[in-house]
């Protein structure tokens, strides 16, 4: 068999004219605008994705496609139609949840996906959790409300506000708090954004060392840059979350700074993307001379889920001669993941964590405490289920 396959790709065209069908209450202005899709730019598959992510990001459509036209314009341009599916406007959920180291808990919540037809989102929620648990006879509860409205400036600035009551307990300190949160947030390109966040939180410490009310100020400024492929599953690509945010307690009469990255990386090895490597490196630093000067919330801690699996959550740290759990001034963790797929649903991993919190503001890297274990993932539609397994 001899076959000759002959391709014509056409002319090379930029992005022209933009429609938008199947909105009802969102504003199609408003879908243009976040889309992105200028004209003048040349026609890229990829360009197009990334404007569906940002629509879907939006919250308020149940499906999106960019859908090009297969002809040009007398213009040479490439013609768009943005087609979308809203939502339903209203959603109430509810959900429990159980462990056996901290007992039981429950949250209610309800939202408005799409309040004047801009996607402004509220949400109400309330929670509690922490019955049966041994060590404490009142449990712990969650009360917030949060707003978003996109666009605010531009079509790619959104603004926020959040207001929040809840009381946490940890193995190093149970902190009420009460704190309320405004804040902008953009889209630079496609793989760039930042947020500038203004939080007032007033805080009482117990069960920490040392006891004391905190009335604080913060101004965080977050850079994230996100090249993965998906955000969910990622087979290559990287992302990385830059955090600085200056601080002053009214109560204390102290000023502080904290620092954080977060960098991940994931590198498939093989061309059908079933063996996935992926590696994470975290640390933070707290600008303080004594620990003691600021709130037992803001110090560091690592172990559990998000740092280093086979441990408690916030376990590791610094302690005093009692053995009391007091946080550290910096931390460090970083974890390396073997991942196959098995099938469209199923996976496996093997991992490695390590990690510490310290009392100096510079980390010592030497003295890590170590998790290793094996976990499955089952792929959904929505995103992967984890049930991890680790050993300190």
């Amino acid at each position: 068999l001899d076959v000759t396959i002959t391709v014509d790709p056409g002319k090379v065209a930029d992005f022209g004219r933009v429609t938008v069908s199947g909105t009802d209450r969102v504003r199609p202005d408003l879908v243009e605008g976040r889309a992105g899709i200028d004209g003048g730019r040349i026609y890229s598959p990829k360009v197009t994705r990334r404007a569906e992510e940002r629509l879907r990001d939006l919250g308020v459509f149940d499906s999106v496609r960019v859908v090009p036209a297969d002809h040009l314009d007398p213009d040479g341009t490439i013609p768009v139609d943005i087609i979308v599916s809203e939502r339903k406007r209203h959603v109430i959920g509810a959900g429990v949840d159980y462990s056996n180291t901290e007992g039981a808990g429950a949250e209610v919540y309800w939202a408005d996906r799409n309040i004047w037809g801009g996607a402004e989102s509220l949400r109400l929620s309330a929670g509690v959790s922490g019955f049966f648990d041994p060590d404490y006879s009142e449990p712990d509860y969650n009360f917030a409300a949060k707003f978003k409205k996109p666009a605010i400036l531009d079509p790619m600035t959104d603004f926020t506000f959040r207001a929040e009551a809840f009381r946490e307990t940890s193995d190093a300190y149970r902190a009420t708090t009460q704190e309320g949160e405004v804040g902008l947030s953009r889209i630079f390109t496609d793989t760039l954004s930042g947020a500038l966040l203004l939080e007032l939180e007033n805080t009482h410490i117990d069960e920490a060392i040392p006891k004391e009310d905190y009335l604080i100020a913060t101004l965080t400024g977050a850079v994230d840059w996100d090249t993965r492929d998906n955000k969910l599953n990622p087979t290559k690509g990287m992302n990385v979350h830059l955090e600085a945010a200056p601080a002053y307690d009214f109560l204390q009469d102290q000023t502080f700074a904290t620092f954080k990255e977060d960098i991940s990386i994931y590198r498939a090895v093989d061309s059908d993307r079933r063996f996935v490597l992926a590696g994470r490196v975290q640390s933070g630093v707290l600008t303080v001379d004594d620990i003691r000067d600021v709130a037992a919330s803001r110090r560091f801690y690592v172990g559990g889920a998000g740092t280093v699996r086979g441990y408690g959550y916030q376990n590791i740290g610094p302690r005093n001669k009692k053995g009391d759990l007091i946080g550290g001034r910096s931390d460090f963790a970083v974890s390396g993941e073997v991942r196959y797929r098995l099938s469209d649903a199923l996976g496996l991993v093997a991992f490695v964590d390590a990690g510490n919190a310290y009392r100096d503001m510079l980390p010592d890297i030497g003295n890590l405490k170590v998790g290793v274990g094996g976990a499955i993932r089952y792929l959904t539609p929505v995103g992967p289920l984890r049930v991890d397994l680790a050993v300190p």
